[in-house]
């Protein structure tokens, strides 16, 4: 019994480790997910976008996604010209939410992948009352070379943070 608990608690503080920043890796196979982007065309990177949006909204605790395995269950982050991305998704928790940003030079392709994300939620939590409520919720747009899925059950005002933040850094392009 003591032996089981310890081997518990050990498999627990790998899995927590997993998604600590500590172990992110630098670069991995699709390069950086921090800020690796070109910014002679961009002001602001997907994680600062992604940190403004857990700002703004109404998140539980959130942590950024790092290990690889689990990105790959996001999306495939090799394609559609993504030179950056920023994925943030619930810590331990019974609520859904998950914010995924990306910078591509395909923001159709990377929004179409994305609005696929969002499907595979509504499917995944269909039997959970209050997932399920967040992932209906969810919101999938693109804008000036950015893609953004938002899932919460209330993501309004992230979103329209998001937006703003971006429509203001093209605007002074201009």
């Amino acid at each position: 019994m003591r032996i089981a608990a310890i081997a518990a608690a050990a498999l627990l503080a790998v899995l927590l480790c997993g998604c600590s920043d500590t172990a992110i890796s630098e670069e991995n196979s699709v390069g950086s997910n921090y800020s690796s982007y070109d910014t002679e065309n961009k002001d602001i990177s997907c994680e600062e976008l992604a940190l403004l949006a857990i700002d703004s909204g109404v998140f539980p605790d959130m942590v950024k996604v790092t290990e690889q395995a689990l990105l790959d269950t996001v999306m495939d982050f090799s394609r559609y010209g993504i030179d950056e991305f920023s994925v943030y998704q619930q810590a331990i928790s019974v609520e859904l939410s998950e914010i995924v940003i990306v910078h591509s030079k395909q923001p159709d392709e990377a929004e179409a992948a994305l609005t696929q994300r969002r499907e595979a939620l509504i499917k995944q939590y269909s039997f959970y009352p209050e997932q399920k409520e967040s992932a209906e919720n969810s919101v999938v747009f693109s804008l000036d070379g950015y893609s953004v899925l938002i899932a919460a059950k209330e993501p309004s005002a992230a979103v329209e943070a998001v937006k703003a933040k971006i429509s203001d850094l093209s605007a002074k392009k201009e």
